[in-house]
């Protein structure tokens, strides 16, 4: 999340960024990086901000003046260094979360800032889904390696109980032989 927050920054020479990721029908605001705080760490109904407009119609957002978008809640906004926005979802289908990115000043997203914004989140979506199946990956080794774990003690068990009979099956062929 470093690497992207900071990258999208950097290249549409934005005041802020944040990282929005859905919880059911919530909209979390999981990391950021502005020029002041904005909403790190809270979560928001989806069908009340951008974020979630964005995620639920599954496209960007471009904003040039917050206070005259109905989409926008204003009164968010008011405490807060923002004036323009873009917003892009992670995830083309059924996204998973979203980027926005923020300005201090009145700005109209370009289409060439946009496709570099989409192509990061993109990216996101991709690094967010390998990371998923990696730790799906690792709990299922986990899982397997107690599987093993416990067909190695049953192993061990059997073999006991196996050297227990031939030894029983020794004595008792002794005992025939001496008889």
């Amino acid at each position: 999340m470093n690497i992207v927050k900071t990258s999208a920054r950097k290249i549409v020479n934005a005041d802020g960024v944040t990282i929005v990721l859905r919880e059911k029908d919530l909209c979390y605001y999981v990391d950021e990086d502005a020029i002041s705080p904005l909403w790190k760490g809270k979560r928001f109904p989806m069908e009340t901000c951008i974020s979630g407009w964005v995620m639920l119609n599954s496209m960007s957002a471009v904003i040039e003046d917050i206070y005259i978008d109905d989409r926008i809640p204003a009164d968010a906004y008011r405490p807060t260094f923002v004036k323009s926005l873009a917003m892009v979802p992670i995830r083309s289908i059924n996204p998973i979360g979203a980027i926005g990115i923020y300005w201090a000043h009145k700005h109209s997203a370009t289409q060439e800032e946009l496709k570099m914004i989409q192509a990061l989140a993109n990216s996101t979506a991709i690094a967010f889904e390998n990371t998923n199946t990696f730790f799906l990956l690792e709990e299922a080794n986990k899982e397997l390696t107690l599987q093993i774990e416990e067909k190695e003690k049953q192993a061990s068990k059997l073999f006991q109980i196996n050297k227990e009979l031939k030894t029983s099956r020794d004595k008792i062929s002794s005992l025939y032989n001496y008889i």
